[in-house]
């Protein structure tokens, strides 16, 4: 049995799969979320990557104390670990890995990334620290030479019915909107119900930021009224088990990823280990040795991909997954995916 530290953020209850992973080792994990502060001069979305000015002394003493009493003689977690993971690791402080290799030489610590450096923090500032370091960013693998590594899925135990043609959700994207309504209208006119939701603010929030990009003529990028009272717009989104159980019960779910970066999804990976079928607009998704067409609809062209024939294919069939990709699939089973972290 080893001790593990597990630093990582609260995103889509991903965390709690890891932790049960380790569990059912028969590891202790203690689990320290992570911060995302907008003054930390690392952080591409805060004030520096907004292009303003912090006091980055003033940070990262502030910082450092906030470690050494977390994980200091006297702090909650001041023990001796075996482990070190860390999962993304915004808010890190080298001063982590000082405290800890001194209670423990032989501390083994990894650091697995699902979001990139250039798009949310420059996790590269600590790779250094680390014993090994993954990503599932292919270009930034490259980048700062660190292994290439998608993000797991879980298996799920029994079966459920076919409920939606398509299941996608997400925040509110120009692009998002335009491929939902898209699919919304194929569903309707197929008769085959669909399950698509962009998520966004309250009516306040959402009137002030309209009001704001209006009069700095930046509305172009920011939801319709029109959108906005439609059924596919939601306020909440849906909880970890709500969505698990929606993939679940759809055949083919629609998975947009963000401008900087290629790596595969968490909604992706865990649609490829349920054998559904997936429309992305991940390009970056063909380099990857389990896909296959038939399973994955690449969409080029947003505004013309479903005059295609291989569409109208892709559409109609029913994906049953071969052996060979299947076996190549089974590698990111969280259980496979957390062993080739750990080896050493």
């Amino acid at each position: 049995m080893s001790k593990v530290l597990f630093i990582g953020p609260q995103f889509m209850g991903i965390y709690k799969d890891i932790i049960a992973e380790f569990n059912r080792r028969g590891d202790e994990v203690d689990f320290i979320a992570e911060r995302s502060l907008p003054e930390d001069p690392y952080n591409v979305r805060g004030i520096v990557g907004k292009g303003g000015e912090v006091d980055e002394a003033k940070f990262f003493s502030e910082n450092e104390c906030y470690w050494r009493q977390l994980i200091g003689e006297d702090g909650e977690f001041g023990k001796k670990y075996d482990i070190l993971f860390v999962l993304d690791g915004q808010g890190l402080h080298p001063v982590v890995f000082e405290i800890l290799r001194k209670r423990n030489p032989d501390l083994y610590s990894v650091n697995y990334l699902f979001d990139t450096t250039k798009g949310v923090y420059r996790f590269d500032k600590h790779f250094a620290l680390f014993d090994k370091v993954a990503t599932f960013d292919i270009e930034e693998s490259k980048q700062y030479c660190v292994n290439l590594l998608p993000i797991y899925w879980v298996p799920v135990k029994g079966e459920k019915p076919v409920r939606y043609k398509f299941f996608g959700v997400g925040r509110y994207k120009p692009e998002r909107a335009r491929l939902f309504r898209k699919l919304q209208e194929i569903s309707e006119n197929t008769n085959n119900p669909a399950y698509l939701k962009l998520q966004g603010e309250h009516i306040k929030m959402f009137t002030l930021k309209y009001l704001f990009r209006t009069i700095f003529r930046k509305a172009d990028g920011h939801i319709t009224w029109k959108d906005y009272y439609s059924q596919m717009y939601m306020l909440d989104p849906l909880s970890v088990n709500d969505f698990r159980e929606k993939l679940i019960e759809s055949e083919i779910i629609i998975d947009t990823n963000a401008p900087h970066q290629d790596g595969l999804t968490a909604r992706f990976m865990w649609a490829l280990g349920l054998g559904k079928k997936i429309l992305t607009t991940n390009e970056a998704a063909k380099l990857y040795d389990f896909y296959t067409p038939e399973q994955v609809f690449v969409i080029g062209d947003l505004d013309r991909f479903d005059e295609s024939k291989d569409f109208s294919v892709f559409l109609s069939s029913v994906f049953e997954p071969n052996a060979a990709i299947a076996q190549k699939v089974v590698a990111y089973r969280i259980d496979n995916w957390l062993d080739i972290l750990l080896t050493k």
